[in-house]
């Protein structure tokens, strides 16, 4: 799976909702966010070691990172280091993800 990678990677995030669930035992995060304009939704699967540094929402994460561990060598659990590079505010693995993009309306984009 692994997709949209490209549209938060290295980019300023804020999110505004994070939803931690349990299902057949494996953890799921759900966040919802905006960069640069655009609103994003973010599902994280198998989701593990979760480390918040301050829990104030929204939080501002000043550098998102999505880290492939896979060439590493490590566990499948953890083929991914989700991460703040900036701050370390917010830290977990995942086995996989997805992230969707929407634009937002700005006053620019309003036809009459």
């Amino acid at each position: 799976m692994a997709r949209g990678l490209s549209i938060v990677q290295g980019k300023e995030v804020e999110i505004t909702e994070f939803c931690l669930s349990s299902a057949d035992e494996e953890l799921y995060l759900k966040c919802k966010a905006f960069s640069e304009k655009s609103e994003l939704t973010m599902h994280f699967y198998h989701v593990s070691h979760i480390r918040i540094k301050d829990f104030v929402f929204p939080m501002k994460i000043g550098g998102f990172e999505i880290q492939c561990n896979q060439n590493r060598g490590w566990e499948r659990a953890q083929a991914y280091t989700v991460r703040d590079y900036e701050e370390e505010s917010l830290r977990f693995f995942c086995r996989d993800f997805e992230i969707h993009k929407s634009m937002l309306l700005d006053d620019n984009n309003i036809k009459n």
